[in-house]
């Protein structure tokens, strides 16, 4: 090639590595109508996703409470597993933010509550048994 073909390839463009499968979604657990108060503001829990390489928790937050979400999220189960709290992304409006907060690794299979918390607070959520 003469370069010029190499600066038009898009750098996606061999990706995902085909010798290792992506992540699957395995189940999503409702939050709705359970709240979490953070940094004095009330947030709405929407969902926890149950991946095969990690969990996301979705919820609320109130737009003046974003420049204060700098607290790292942590997470167990029952089964013993610790999870790292990864990357928060997240979109919203002037008045609400709808946040993702990544967890790995995913649960294992045996797992039945997770438990997530952050400024000295905890959630803990009852996952499906199996054939739910």
């Amino acid at each position: 090639m003469d370069g010029l073909d190499d600066a038009r390839r898009h750098p996606w463009e061999d990706w995902p590595p085909v010798d290792r499968p992506g992540p699957v979604v395995r189940g999503v657990v409702s939050l709705a109508g359970r709240t979490l108060t953070l940094y004095d503001s009330e947030c709405q829990l929407i969902s926890l996703e149950l991946w095969s390489t990690m969990l996301v928790l979705n919820l609320t937050l109130p737009v003046r409470s974003l420049r204060e979400h700098r607290q790292p999220w942590t997470a167990w189960d029952d089964q013993g597993t610790q999870y790292a709290g990864g990357a928060n992304a997240g979109a919203g409006s002037p008045e609400l933010f709808v946040a993702r907060v990544t967890f790995s690794p995913g649960p294992p299979a045996g797992a039945r509550r997770i438990t997530l918390a952050v400024e000295g607070r905890t959630l803990a959520v009852d996952l499906p048994g199996p054939g739910s």
